[in-house]
């Protein structure tokens, strides 16, 4: 069975992200991870320690639209098919997942 390709949405809670990294890395997970996006920066060297890209997009003094349209922008450099939310603790809207996976 071939692997699906994920995009991890995570904000500050390391537990959920440190057990999909690790399983990522010991090839237990299925899937293989092709980038995190953090709403804030504090698992960025988490992510860094297993070669995984991460980008910190800030929520804060942004309206909602602005922040998902961020996280499609960096989402369009992937090839994935399927976004994880891993203790992300923010409300998407239905079109901010839609149309996000390159080459759609």
């Amino acid at each position: 069975m071939k692997k699906k390709k994920i995009a991890i949405l995570v904000t500050k809670e390391h537990h959920c992200l440190g057990d999909i990294l690790l399983r990522n890395y010991f090839n237990t997970l299925g899937a293989d991870v092709q980038c995190v996006i953090g709403n804030y920066n504090n698992l960025e060297a988490l992510t860094r320690k297993f070669d995984i890209p991460f980008h910190y997009i800030s929520h804060e003094g942004k309206e909602k639209h602005a922040f998902e349209q961020e996280i499609q922008e960096a989402l369009a450099a992937y090839d994935f098919d399927y976004i994880i939310l891993a203790k992300f603790m923010r409300i998407l809207s239905p079109s901010s997942t839609r149309n996000t996976r390159r080459g759609s």
